[in-house]
């Protein structure tokens, strides 16, 4: 962040100073029983990018978050990988598939392009919903 504050602006390079995107989880927001330290830390990092927002906005420096629901990576392999898991997943995702990591990669790209200059202190989830 003193990086970014110290360069400033440099409109040949971007609109903004800065940009960061931390990735956390749907679970910043949704409680998840069972999983009281992940969905604690989640919530933190939520409100740690909305409080970095409002202190670095001024600076030309823009913080977001992803929190991406079931994507199909390894750490989640077993809600995914038999039918019966994937069906039974399926009844929390109204968009009927699973998030791929493409899925994630196009949004953070996105955030960090000058395409999303007016958008900070934005919690993207990915429920499917």
């Amino acid at each position: 962040m003193c990086e970014f504050k110290r360069r400033g602006v440099r409109n040949e390079v971007s609109a903004a100073a800065g940009k960061i995107v931390q990735m956390s989880s749907v679970h910043q927001l949704i409680p998840w029983a069972g999983h009281c330290n992940y969905t604690a830390s989640k919530g933190g990092l939520h409100m740690l990018m909305q409080t970095l927002a409002q202190e670095l906005a001024r600076h030309g420096i823009r913080v977001n978050s992803i929190g991406p629901g079931a994507i199909r990576t390894p750490i989640n392999k077993q809600a995914w990988e038999t039918p019966a898991a994937y069906n039974d997943l399926m009844r929390f995702i109204p968009y009927q598939r699973i998030g791929e990591p493409e899925d994630i990669a196009h949004v953070t790209v996105f955030l960090a392009s000058d395409m999303a200059d007016y958008i900070t202190a934005r919690p993207f989830s990915s429920t499917g919903a």
